[in-house]
Formats: C-alpha cells, structure tokens, sequence
C-alpha cells in the first residue's frame, strides 16, 4: 500500500486530469466490489487510493467511512464522515455516515439526531427511516431499564428509611440504626441521602453517642448545605458533648436557614440559643470548658460569619467581640470585625481592628486593605490628602504580602487618581483667588492629545530612582506577569531587599539566578542581601544565620573567580572588597555565635520570647564591641534614611541621588582604610 501511495503521489502531480479521474473511478468501482464481497481490508485500500489521487472526492471519503463502520473501527469511520460532511455539508449521507459511527460508539441520542437531519435533507432514504426507528427503540428501551433499576432502588430506600423511622418511634435503635444504614445504600438522591444522615444523627444522640451523631449531622450538612435540620442536628450533639459555644454557632446557623414557613422551627431554635447562653453566663465555660480559648473564638466567629450573611451587623459584631475576649490573639475576629464596623459606616473602629489584626498577623493582606479602606473613607468627606496618602500606604502594604493581587494595586492607582483631582481643584482655586475675573474668560476646549501609556518597568524604574520601593515593587510585579525576564526579577528583588522583606528578596535572586547561572549581577546582589539577612536573623535563629553568611561567602567567590570582560578591574574590586567583607562579617559572627546559641536556648527554656531585653552582665567582651557598633551603625543609618525621606519630600530627588553616592564613597573608603596599610608610595 505505501508503494501505491507514493506511485500515486507521482502520478497525481505528474499526469493527465482526465487519465487521473478515470483511475479514481477504477479505484472507486474497486473498492465497491471488495465492499460487496466482504473484503473490508482490500476495500479500504481501493478507496484510500483513490482518494490519493482525488482529496476532494466525497464519495471515496463516505465509502471508506462505511469500510470502517463493518469493521468495527468506529473512530476511524467518524474522521472520515466528518472529511465528508466539511467537503460537502449539503449531502444527506455525510451526516447518516456519521451517525453511524456515533452509534457504535455507544452516543445513541447523539447519533439519532444526524439521523434526523439526514432524513430531512432526503426524505425518501427507507435505510435512514430504519435506522431512526431502530435506534428510537433501542433509547426508549434503555431508558426503560435505567428508570426500572432506579425505581427499585428507590423503592428500597424508601421503604428501608420507613422501617427506621417505625423502629426508632418503638425505641428499638440499634435495629433503626442498620435500617438507616441499609437504606443509603440504595439512596442516589443527595438529599434524601442528607435526611438519612440526619436521622442517624437523631437516633446516635438517642444512643448516648453524640461524637458519632456529630460526624452524620456533618455529613448531613455537607449533602444539604443550606437545609436548618442538619445544623440543628451538629447543635444538639455539641451541647451533649458540652461544646457550647460551638453548639450556640451551629444552631444559629440553623436559624439562618430556616425558611418563611419554618416559623415555629425558628422560635425553638431562638430559645434554644437563650437557654445557651444563660448555661454559658452561668457556667463561665471561659475557664471550666474543655476546649482551648481558640475552638471558642472559632465557634464565636462562625455566629459572627452567620450573622453576617442574614444582614445582622450588630449580632455580628457583638460574637466577634466575645470571640476576641476568649482569645485576644485570635486576628481574623479583628479582620472580620473591623469589615462588620466598615458596613455600618464605624470607620474609627474599623481602622482600629484593623491596626490590631496587623499588629497580630503583619503578613495578613487582606488586613492592610481593611486598613486601607478605613482610612480613605475617613479622609474622603474632608478631601485630607495626608491621610490619603496613609491610605495609599496600606495598600502598597498589601501590595507587598500578596503581590498577585491586582485588586489592592487598582485601589492605589484609584487613590493616586483623587489625590491628583483635589491637588488640581486646589491649583485652580488658588488661581482664581489670585484672578477673580478668571470665570469671565472663555477658555477653549483643549486639543485632543495623545497618550503615551508608560510601560510597568519604566514606571517601576522611576518609583526606584526617587526612592519610592513599594510603588516600584507593584509596578515589577505587573511587568513579570507579563513576561517573566531575568532584570525584572533582580530588580524585584532589590525592591524587596530594600523593604527589610529578605525571604521574599531571596527568592526572586535565587530564581533570577536559575536563569542566569552565571551573571554576575545577580551573584553580587543576592550575596549583599544574604549578608543582610544573616544580620537580621543574628539573634532569633543563629544557625540560619551562620547559613546565609556562608552561602554570601560562596556567591563572592563564584564572583571573584569570573571574568568580567567589559571592565576586569572594577569586577575584580568589587567582588573582592565584597568577599573581604562577607569573611570579616562571618568572623566576628562566629565569635558571638555560641553566646547567642546560650542566650535563646535560656529564654526559650523560660518560656519568653527570643527577642528582648539583652543581658549586658554576662555578654562577653567581643559580643560587647560587635553590639556597640550594630547599634551605632544602625541608628547612623536610620538618621540618614530620615534625611532621605524628608529630602523626597520635598522633591529633591537629584540632592538625594548625590547623598546616597557621597555616602556609598565614604563607606568604601573608611573601609579601604581600615583593611589596608598604605606605604610612603601609596602601595
């Protein structure tokens, strides 16, 4: 067969239509004969050369089709009735090909769908009118069968679920118990199934076993979510359990769900819930329950989330408040607090359940846009562009924990956009202040300009330069969302570096890194941070430290032993003196590392915190001078951060360029000579 194909492919391209056409009529009345003598094999290969010659032939495409069908290859049968319906969509056999192979396919209602449209395009088809009745039979009959074996099980269910209910009405529950059970095996409607559960539920809290009826009333809930019974079946086996806080939560949920006619489940349910918390009042379950202070505030916080959802925004804030004084350390009871007080226009109160959820859990996101969002609409009515700005603030913050959120950048885009209207507003009433005939004056409308939309990394770029590493942080994050580059990446990681965020920092120069291994660039820049990050980590975790001095150590050497072709004098000064540094910086570490080792291991053992008062008395000598120096170089630093900051303030962006280069000159030359003895001859 290949032969032919390629003897066919010579002579379709090499002769004569005319003698082209005649062999695909020899081939075709071929294939027929094979077809009517039951040789499928010979059949297809008589067509399929034939259609070598002619691609376009229908008819060769149709025939092969039904080849194909006689010899079980359905799939096969269906590429070629599909070729045959796109060469020519208004031949009814295309489409009865088709259905053909649908139907030994096992698609039954598909396939009698082309059947249909086949018989409408030729009425008059008898084989066709066959096939439609046949397989019309052969669905209704299946469908017969399926809703016969489904209406029995029902059935069984059905009475199975009766016998439950009659046995536990004569207190026999074991026996209910297998008749519940028996019954969700023949059960396929979902919540006929949440009904058993429940009923199992019932009759395990009748049995004295309310943490199994916990799990069914669980499972009663998962089946019907939305469905009052099933939360009031999790109450009641939480109040046996004596959970209840937990147990108040769930059957306020049920209330929730109760429906306009379940006006008398919702009134038992109400003083069920005032029966609770009077057993809670006079218990004082804050210090005799069994359960931990953090399952109270959970089971507070899903009352507070329950009451959320039905619009109750007092009872809302009310649970979280008692959720918060079972366990004051519990953040999200802030977060959802400070949403419900946001609801009701409290903005003061929101903002200050806000700050304390932040103070709680600072890499929580959705916290800093509470704050955000409390703060903008407190500065909103007095157009305040300080506190605008404060705004602005916490939503980089939340920019800068979840960096994928394009909601929080949007929301400072929004905000950057009205500081810059009020800004306008305040120029042009200054303006008529100085010039009140200024209304007098027709001011033609502006000319239509055109708009230059900056790219994210140049937008990013000039955030760096005037110092502003938030907004620089936001706009390389869009720009890596649209192409993930190496510079993006380092330049992201400097942002964050430059944020004291060094985890962060780390991770996009180890992946800017694994890009490109050898660029030196990044070897140097992720060495400068793990050096600053070994420092932070000093003294809550040593070894980590002692880590990150070690892998800074290796970065500098990487970088000392390449060649930097462009500039070899300044590569080599400049990963040497960082390797020198990285040495001396790991040196004097090593001599204090044992002491701060002692240090944690005695507070932990007293169960304080790492980070806290130091203890001077017994320090040693060197940890006495490394400490000293920490502490005067740090507040040199933040001395000349504030110097920056107030500089950018004023706009003076360039005089900050020029400080941040005399200092970086100073640093290198005070250490040169530290390190360094120079001769008569400057050597």
């Amino acid at each position: 067969q290949f032969l032919y194909f390629i003897v066919n492919f010579l002579k379709r391209n090499m002769m004569d239509p005319e003698e082209a056409a005649k062999m695909v009529a020899d081939y075709k009345q071929g294939g027929n004969e094979a077809f009517q003598a039951g040789r499928m094999e010979e059949a297809i290969a008589m067509f399929s050369m034939g259609i070598e010659l002619d691609e376009k032939n229908h008819i060769l495409y149709s025939n092969r089709s039904g080849a194909y069908c006689k010899m079980n290859k359905f799939e096969r049968a269906l590429e070629d009735a599909n070729e045959v319906i796109e060469i020519n969509p208004n031949w009814a056999k295309g489409y009865s090909r088709k259905a053909a192979a649908l139907q030994g396919l096992g698609q039954n209602s598909e396939a009698l769908q082309l059947y249909m449209k086949s018989l409408k395009m030729d009425p008059n088809n008898q084989s066709v009118k066959a096939a439609v009745e046949s397989l019309t039979i052969t669905i209704e009959k299946k469908k017969q069968e399926a809703l016969d074996a489904n209406h029995e099980d029902v059935l069984k269910a059905a009475a199975l679920q009766q016998e439950g209910n009659n046995l536990k009405k004569d207190g026999k529950l074991e026996e209910a118990t297998q008749k519940y059970e028996e019954a969700l095996t023949y059960q396929r409607d979902p919540e006929k199934k949440g009904t058993l559960y429940s009923n199992l539920a019932a009759v395990k809290l009748l049995l004295d076993d309310p943490k199994s009826g916990l799990e069914y009333a669980d499972k009663a809930i998962e089946l019907r979510p939305n469905w009052s019974r099933g939360y009031s079946r999790r109450g009641a086996c939480l109040w046996a359990l004596n959970d209840l806080r937990l147990a108040r939560a769930a059957y306020t949920e049920a209330m929730t769900n109760c429906t306009s006619e379940e006006v008398t489940a919702m009134e038992e349910i109400k003083n069920i819930i005032l029966n609770l918390n009077d057993e809670i009042d006079f218990q004082q379950v804050q210090s005799a329950s069994p359960t931990d202070p953090f399952t109270i505030a959970e089971g507070y916080k899903r009352a507070g989330n329950a009451a959320l959802k039905r619009n109750d925004i007092q009872e809302a804030i009310s649970q979280y408040t008692l959720g918060i004084k079972a366990d004051p350390t519990h953040h999200l009871l802030f977060s959802n607090r400070s949403a419900a007080f946001a609801s009701i226009q409290n903005y003061e109160g929101s903002l200050s359940d806000a700050r304390e959820c932040i103070s709680l859990q600072p890499e929580f996101a959705k916290a800093h846009a509470r704050k955000g969002h409390a703060i903008f609409m407190l500065a909103s009515p007095s157009n305040d562009v300080k506190r605008l700005q404060g705004a602005i603030k916490a939503y980089l913050d939340a920019v800068e924990v979840d960096p994928e959120n394009e909601e929080y950048m949007n929301r400072v885009i929004e905000i950057e956009k009205k500081i810059s209207a009020i800004e306008e507003a305040k120029k042009a009433a200054e303006q008529q202040a100085q010039n009140p005939l200024l209304d007098l004056v027709v001011v033609e409308p502006k000319k239509q300009q055109l708009v230059i939309v900056e790219e994210p990394e140049v937008l990013g770029d000039r955030k760096y330069d005037i110092g502003d590493y938030r907004g620089a942080l936001g706009h390389y994050t869009t720009a890596l969302k649209k192409d993930k580059l190496h510079k993006l990446l380092l330049k992201r990681g400097i942002c964050w570096s430059k944020l004291g965020r060094f985890p962060k920092a780390l991770e996009d120069m180890n992946a800017a890194q694994e890009m490109l291994p050898e660029d030196l660039e990044t070897l140097w820049q992720k060495g400068n941070i793990l050096i600053k990050a070994a420092g932070r980590k000093k003294e809550t975790d040593p070894e980590t430290s002692e880590k990150h001095f070690e892998d800074a150590v290796m970065c500098f050497k990487i970088g000392a032993n390449k060649e930097d072709l462009t500039n070899v004098a300044i590569t080599e000064r400049r990963f040497d003196e960082s390797l020198r540094h990285a040495v001396n910086e790991q040196a004097a570490f090593a001599l204090i590392k044992d002491d701060l080792v002692a240090v944690l291991r005695r507070k932990n053992a007293k169960g304080k915190k790492p980070r806290g008062k130091l203890d001077w008395k017994n320090m040693s000598a060197e940890e006495k001078k490394f400490r000293t120096d920490d502490m005067k170089r740090k507040r040199e630093e933040g001395m000349f951060n504030e110097y920056l900051s107030n500089q950018l303030k004023r706009g003076k962006a360039k005089e900050v360029g020029m400080a941040q280069q005399k200092r970086k000159n100073k640093k290198f030359n005070t250490e040169m000579s530290a390190k360094y003895t120079y001769t008569a001859d400057g050597v």
